[in-house]
């Protein structure tokens, strides 16, 4: 009986080596082999190297010490490798860097591919048909292994590099000249002038927009607004590889309080709630945020101390004591208001007036 099985009957590349397996059964047999019509030996399990694609006939010649024969065969097939190839575009760029692949391998049904570095695997599977982006800076390498319609498989010799460089890491303080007492970040109203520490790291230029139509290449300019507001600074740098962040913080030129204090009202002897003008006396200020503390006091034309208060917004509606129980006469009263705010020199101030009550 002659009978024999091909090891791997799948056979890529060239040369390929086919591995027999003699299952022969008979006593004290002969054997004969060919490939392709052409003898090749009477081994028992003899090893044959081929060097061409496509399909290969092997057969066995068996013969008994009777000299009785039997014949067996098979075929094996040999295909060629895949050869990897990938078209990356673009191969580098500034994170987050979009990457398009196509997939341009000889001889491939499907490949795969491996993004990664020693800190990131960035992406294992398919080659994508969608761009892929790749959020973090550093040389990645991509390797690719493709496998043919007939299952021969082959790794690319020389993986791929993909160059993901860094944004400049941009950061500034801007450090008015003189700061406002409670924060050091804001300007006093004594002054306009900020200077801009540039705190970035990564770039090799700089670029300044202040906000009032003010640019400058300066590494840390200095710059007088010369008027009050607030401006939005704005620092962006370049790196050596033409990748390109900003960074902005406000700086705020501040204003100083003012008050305005009337000098006459004609208070109602209904109280606040009647719809007339001029009903009531209080000091107005510009910008009540800015108002630390409070204090009024009004006196009549004896010294003595008529009405007060702790609060900048309560009116005073020509009553005598807090309770209301008298109503002041017309008269000329003296006023005293005492305000801290940081956006004068000295934080407080000690204001002394008059006001006319007529009815």
């Amino acid at each position: 009986i002659s009978d024999f099985e091909i090891s791997d009957q799948l056979l890529c590349g060239l040369p390929s080596y086919v591995y027999l397996e003699n299952n022969s059964d008979g006593i004290s047999l002969q054997y004969q082999w060919s490939v392709d019509n052409t003898p090749a030996g009477g081994q028992f399990e003899p090893v044959f190297e081929i060097n061409s694609f496509g399909s290969h006939l092997v057969e066995l010649l068996a013969t008994n010490p009777f000299g009785c024969t039997s014949f067996a065969s098979e075929v094996v097939e040999v295909h060629p490798y895949p050869i990897p190839q990938i078209l990356i575009v673009p191969s580098s760029g500034c994170e987050p860097l979009q990457v398009a692949f196509n997939d341009v391998s000889a001889g491939a049904f499907q490949s795969h591919i491996t993004i990664a570095n020693a800190d990131w695997l960035i992406y294992d599977g398919l080659v994508p048909n969608f761009p892929l982006t790749i959020n973090h800076s550093g040389n990645f390498v991509l390797n690719m292994t493709s496998i043919s319609a007939a299952g021969c498989e082959s790794d690319m010799e020389i993986p791929e590099i993909i160059n993901v460089w860094p944004k400049p890491d941009v950061d500034f303080d801007a450090v008015p000249l003189v700061a406002s007492f409670d924060d050091p970040t804001i300007s006093h109203p004594s002054n306009t002038t900020f200077e801009f520490i540039n705190l970035s790291t990564g770039y090799v230029s700089s670029y300044w927009e202040f906000g009032n139509g003010g640019i400058s290449n300066e590494d840390s300019p200095t710059l007088d607004f010369m008027y009050p507001g607030q401006y939005p600074v704005t620092l962006t740098a370049t790196s050596e590889y033409g990748c390109v962040n900003s960074h902005m913080e406000i700086a705020i030129i501040s204003t100083e309080l003012e008050i305005y204090v009337p000098n006459a009202f004609t208070p109602s002897f209904e109280g606040s709630g009647t719809p007339g003008i001029n009903d009531a006396f209080r000091a107005e200020f510009s910008n009540l945020d800015v108002v630390e503390s409070f204090s009024i006091q009004i006196y009549n034309r004896w010294g003595n101390l008529v009405w007060e208060s702790n609060d900048p917004e309560e009116y005073w509606l020509g009553e005598v004591n807090e309770d209301g129980e008298y109503f002041s006469q017309n008269a000329v009263y003296t006023w005293i208001i005492k305000v801290q705010s940081n956006t004068w020199v000295k934080n407080g101030k000690e204001l002394r007036g008059h006001v006319m009550i007529l009815r």
